[in-house]
């Protein structure tokens, strides 16, 4: 029964766009666009009679190569059989193609690699975090930093780390790891009811997907004859390949033109499409049982754990974490940041309501920034926390009593209650 109401709302999706504003770049990059650090509010100021004192971060890895060669070696192969048997190529094809090659050659023996512009990216994050929060960042400030074992990951840490020493060059940096033992919470894949929910509902990825192809108007603009090259490709395939060498090529070199070869409305709807099984990979939904956030339970355990050996310490310290946005995207969800816990029935609500744009982009990241008083006594539970992500205010699901500030204790009861075991 339940199958039949998931395949009748999906049904729904053939319908016109609504009357949101379409995607565009660079957020319709999705998780391949840079950093936003445009624009960023001060968050630097703490409760009046508090002060700065600890910070718990979790943070993506910046902007990378292309993990793996399949899309450049594809889409390569699909162009070149169209020019040989399929009607041949436009001008502009052949431009494609040979951009395409380029980009190839020069990934070569870098799949999945930082780049330059990802390590630029932690820099920047840990340079603001130093002048925002300089009550956190002293000469006797202890410092634990962390990383999943892929070299991406850890090459983001030690950007971040070698920046914070460049400004404090006296701080006690009493931790920089990258283990297998820290996998449990860093990079949690052993569950195994959530992802045997997230692989059964890949049907209504695939459903979406057949509902809301392109319109394939992009094809006039690479083949000569369109109708005949089709026989020769997959289309939608193609497209998506074409489509994702566009998101990233901002990560390695300029914004690609191959993203112009889409119309407004295809843009809209590749995007729409990689939504949708961004949200199943990671939203709150009963097609997936509402159990696919919870995976990052083991993470949040860490942060709250980490945060209490801390609060009436006479140091100041920060936790850095460094791993990837398919731990930070169902992490916020989780959180219940900016409303992005709430639950969607079906795939056509997402596009006016869900955007993983506007979580996930490279280096994305999610710090808790802890405030306590500063006359002494005081006790854990006068202690106060915000929580930034990507360094904007994050709506919480918990009233704030001063500012951005909610009371930790209330914080911490309310997410442990969300938890397997904790009720």
């Amino acid at each position: 029964m339940n199958r039949i109401i998931f395949t009748t709302l999906l049904a729904v999706l053939a319908l016109p766009v609504s009357a949101r504003e379409l995607m565009t770049f660079p957020k319709a990059a999705n998780n391949y666009q840079l950093y936003p650090a445009d624009s960023l509010p001060d968050v630097s100021q703490a409760p009046e009679g508090y002060e700065i004192f600890h910070i718990e971060h979790y943070g993506r890895h910046g902007s990378r190569w292309h993990i793996g060669y399949h899309r450049e070696d594809q889409a390569i192969k699909m162009l070149e059989k169209v020019d040989a048997k399929g009607g041949g190529l436009t001008d502009e094809g052949k431009e494609i193609v040979g951009e395409i090659w380029r980009e190839r050659l020069a990934m070569d023996g870098r799949d999945g690699e930082l780049s330059q512009a990802g390590a630029l990216q932690h820099r920047g994050i840990a340079r603001r975090m130093v002048q925002n929060f300089p009550t956190v960042f002293t000469d006797s400030t202890i410092i634990d930093a962390r990383s999943t074992i892929v070299p991406r990951c850890i090459l983001s840490m030690a950007n971040a780390v070698s920046e914070i020493t460049r400004l404090v060059p006296r701080i006690d940096i009493k931790k920089i790891d990258a283990s297998v033992a820290d996998a449990y919470y860093m990079k949690n894949f052993v569950d195994s009811a959530a992802m045997k929910a997230e692989d059964d509902a890949g049907v209504f990825v695939k459903e979406f997907y057949a509902a809301n192809p392109t319109d394939g108007s992009w094809m006039k603009r690479l083949f000569k004859d369109p109708a005949k090259a089709e026989k020769y490709i997959k289309k939608d395939k193609l497209a998506d390949y074409l489509f994702e060498i566009a998101q990233n090529s901002v990560s390695v070199r300029p914004q690609s033109k191959i993203k112009d070869i889409f119309t407004a409305e295809e843009t809209d709807r590749i995007w729409m499409r990689q939504n949708a099984r961004w949200f199943i990979r990671s939203g709150n939904t009963p097609l997936t049982k509402g159990l696919v956030p919870l995976r990052q339970g083991n993470l949040l355990k860490n942060i709250i754990e980490s945060a209490d050996s801390t609060l009436t310490s006479p140091h100041r310290s920060a936790n850095l974490r460094f791993g990837h946005e398919i731990i930070v995207l169902p992490f916020v969800v989780l959180l219940e940041l900016n409303d992005y816990g709430r639950e969607y029935t079906s795939l056509d609500q997402l596009a006016d309501n869900w955007h993983a744009c506007d979580i996930y982009p490279m280096a994305c990241n999610v710090q808790f920034i802890f405030a306590r008083p500063q006359k002494r006594p005081y006790t854990a539970d006068d202690v106060l926390v915000k929580v930034l992500l990507n360094e904007r205010p994050a709506r919480l699901p918990v009233a704030a009593t001063t500012g951005d500030y909610v009371p930790w204790p209330a914080l911490r009861a309310y997410y442990l209650a969300k938890l397997p075991g904790n009720d």
